[in-house]
């Protein structure tokens, strides 16, 4: 697959736009868009705490401590932290103070800037909240979690249901906006916020990381939680990966990497006339604006007795698999005989595994992980 440079879509419907008004065709007004934040995508971020990172079973570490420890028990189930507030005392886990693992980055050095947060926890019990709290230096991030919804503090800025208490986990991902001085969350990678993001919670030196209860009244009683993993990213801020605003297929981050806005390409459509839809081309991860950027087979043939179909441009953020069926799925259905695999950004050759076949169909098929 060939890639080439293409003109700058916004930029040809300002000026078609401009030279229509001119002749008096229609009346245009110009659109404004806006800088959306954050931009770009992350799976996986930077500092990474399992359970058994926080608590090794019988005391804390890695910097993480806890508040009034009578007020809890805790224990390990493999990897997984179990944390159960039993009594009415304010308490909480506090915690990224110090480096992990003789690293150099930790929490409370470096969250004056754009960051990434993101917890993945299970409630077994939650009938008066649970606080994430995260310090910027200057500001609060407040985040609190029901067994019903998700809200900032005292639900000023937002206030989502959800079912925190379905038995199953659930990822929180905070982003920090330190140009715009807002935050953005996502639950199970989708918005929570405002697209603009909310405002801080509160004013004052703080650069702490607070999970569980966080005052001494009632909010955070008698919470028990099993917490899997609590990871952070200092080097910027990060959508969830796939996050899709608008619910069309195509994630935040390809629609304003393409189209300029977090809902700016339409699926069905075929922005460069290759063929494809908009929502091929991601699912493809091609490029939409591009007409000589096209998922395609480039070869077919034999190795080493065997059928060899190789893939020009095989993306590393999709995986590959390769189908056979004897009469194009009619009465054969189509089989995986290959894959799936990743991409590697180049070439990639899926092979038939058994010996040249009489009578055969081949299709490759592409996914995202």
């Amino acid at each position: 697959m060939c890639i080439r440079d293409s003109p700058n879509i916004e930029g040809e419907k300002f000026v078609g736009f401009r030279i229509a008004e001119g002749l008096g065709l229609f009346p245009v007004e110009e659109e404004v868009i806006e800088p959306v934040f954050p931009t770009t995508e992350r799976k996986d971020l930077e500092v990474c705490f399992s359970g058994d990172g926080i608590f090794n079973g019988t005391s804390y570490i890695n910097g993480w401590t806890e508040v009034t420890a009578a007020a809890t028990t805790e224990s390990l189930t493999g990897t997984i932290l179990n944390r159960n507030h039993i009594n009415g005392a304010g308490e909480w886990l506090e915690g990224m103070a110090s480096s992990k693992d003789g690293g150099a980055t930790t929490w409370n050095t470096g969250n004056n800037g754009d960051w990434t947060f993101e917890i993945e926890m299970k409630f077994l019990a939650n009938p008066a909240g649970f606080a994430i709290w995260l310090g910027t230096d200057s500001h609060r991030v407040i985040i609190e979690v029901y067994g019903d919804r998700t809200q900032d503090n005292e639900g000023n800025s937002f206030n989502v249901a959800g079912n925190n208490l379905d038995g199953q986990f659930h990822k929180w991902r905070i982003v920090n906006d330190s140009g715009s001085s807002r935050y953005h969350v996502w639950r199970d990678g989708v918005r929570v916020t405002p697209v603009e993001g909310a405002n801080y919670d509160g004013v004052g030196a703080d650069s702490r990381v607070v999970l569980g209860d966080r005052t001494g009244g009632a909010f955070g009683n008698n919470y028990e939680v099993e917490i899997a993993s609590v990871c952070y990213d200092q080097s910027g801020g990060y959508m969830p990966e796939g996050a899709d605003l608008d619910g069309d297929g195509m994630s935040d981050a390809f629609e304003y990497e393409f189209f300029q806005s977090l809902t700016g390409g339409l699926p069905d459509e075929d922005a460069d006339g290759d063929g494809q839809s908009n929502l091929q081309e991601y699912l493809a991860a091609t490029d939409p604006i591009d007409e000589q950027s096209v998922f395609s087979v480039c070869e077919i043939g034999e190795f080493e007795g065997k059928v060899r179909v190789t893939l020009g441009q095989a993306s590393a953020s999709r995986i590959y698999g390769l189908y056979q069926s004897a009469d194009l799925g009619v009465s054969d259905p189509w089989r995986l005989i290959a894959g799936p695999f990743p991409g590697t950004n180049g070439s990639l050759a899926l092979d038939d595994p058994e010996d040249m076949r009489n009578r055969g169909f081949y299709r490759v098929r592409v996914d995202l992980p």
